[in-house]
């Protein structure tokens, strides 16, 4: 039996060379900190110029030169987005100035319902503060507490929310970002593709394309589904409401779509405002909107979802809210509305690089200029996406 060699001694140079590896890695997480805001936009233009790419495709097809098609479908989306929000500004506007009147009312309703119905639970939830009456006064009644407990909630959140948004003035920067980012992206997708792959190890580079591709592809189909239940939700959830008689409609449907974008937090987050609208009318017709609204998630997560994504990504319920929690903890609601897709990409990264026998073949996709696919890699013995 051979003698195991007695284990190298730890030199001075090893202390040195462990104690760089140290500091680099903490300078370069402070660093990512610093840019936290300009990374978060980079991957939200990176999914725009995902989604933006096959109509850049098509059109290349047509024999348009993506240098011109991709500006042409970036920016006449938001043109066309524009020229929307535009015809229907006045109304919306209207619509939405009612509904910042009516949450307070409804809220008040709701804190005097309590009072009477259930006073020894609210005074125990929400005691008497005796701090601010004057002198020979009785103390505050408590209708209104419940509104000032949600006030003080809400303006504890602002920094939370909106973290990264500094001013509006930065919101426009980050705006254009994006838009230029994602044209950029969609004129030439396999040469950054190219790029990122010459980032990886010769010998893994095959692999690494599998990898990108699988993602790219997960996230494409993932887009696509939440734009198309974005619009279905919002449509669905208007009709209802109007049905249902709750005031404020069509804002209340056009939250419902935006917040479709956050899944798990953004159906719960859209709920609110109808519910307190709809109690303020009469508990019935809340409980109709909690139920309706629990119906369309329903729908939603067993026929809608599925029937889309055809099971090509199933991220877990639990991991996904907590992923989702503590991005929009550490960077706001940037960090909240690109939770899922890194989460995804991620979870596509691990299962084909970890899980055996999980890494399916590369097709070329229909109308692009693909050079190399790994199949041919494969026989060549070259290496991909470098040519």
């Amino acid at each position: 039996m051979t003698p195991t060699p007695p284990p190298r001694p730890i030199t001075r140079a090893d202390i040195v060379k462990a104690a760089a590896a140290i500091v680099g890695l903490l300078l370069g997480l402070a660093l990512l900190w610093e840019i936290r805001v300009i990374v978060l936009l980079t991957v939200l233009g990176g999914l725009l110029g995902i989604a933006a790419k096959p109509a850049v495709d098509w059109l290349e097809g047509k024999r348009l030169r993506r240098s011109i098609g991709s500006p042409l479908i970036v920016i006449g989306t938001f043109v066309a987005l524009a020229g929307v929000v535009a015809w229907s500004g006045p109304t919306l506007a209207m619509q939405f100035r009612a509904l910042r009147e009516q949450v307070p009312e409804a809220v008040n309703k709701i804190d005097e319902y309590l009072v009477r119905e259930h006073g020894a639970l609210f005074e125990a939830i929400f005691p008497r503060d005796s701090t601010n009456a004057e002198p020979g006064q009785a103390e505050p009644t408590a209708s209104g507490r419940l509104g000032r407990a949600l006030l003080g909630q809400i303006q504890s959140l602002r920094g939370l929310v909106f973290g990264a948004v500094s001013s509006t003035l930065a919101l426009f920067a980050g705006g254009v970002y994006v838009v230029f980012l994602t044209i950029y992206l969609a004129i030439d997708p396999y040469g950054y593709r190219r790029g990122l792959l010459m980032l990886v190890p010769v010998g893994s580079r095959t692999r690494g394309a599998v990898v990108f591709d699988a993602m790219t592809a997960t996230l494409r189909t993932w887009l696509s589904t939440q734009l198309i239940a974005m619009v279905v939700i919002g449509t669905v959830t208007t009709i209802v409401l109007l049905a249902l008689g709750v005031k404020s409609a069509i804002p209340l449907g056009i939250l419902a779509g935006v917040f479709e974008f956050v899944p798990n937090l953004g159906p719960l987050l859209s709920a609110v405002p109808a519910v307190l609208i709809a109690f303020a009318d009469s508990p019935e017709k809340a409980l109709w909107v909690v139920i309706a609204y629990s119906g369309i998630q329903f729908l939603e997560n067993n026929v809608l979802i599925p029937h889309l994504m055809r099971e090509e990504l199933d991220l877990p319920p639990a991991l996904t809210l907590l992923w989702q929690a503590l991005m929009a903890v550490i960077f706001g609601i940037l960090g909240l509305f690109v939770a899922v897709p890194l989460l995804a990409a991620t979870v596509v990264a691990v299962r084909y690089l970890y899980v055996k026998g999980d890494v399916p073949p590369v097709r070329k996709p229909r109308g692009s200029r693909e050079i190399l696919t790994v199949i041919a890699d494969e026989h060549s013995g070259g290496t991909p996406g470098l040519t």
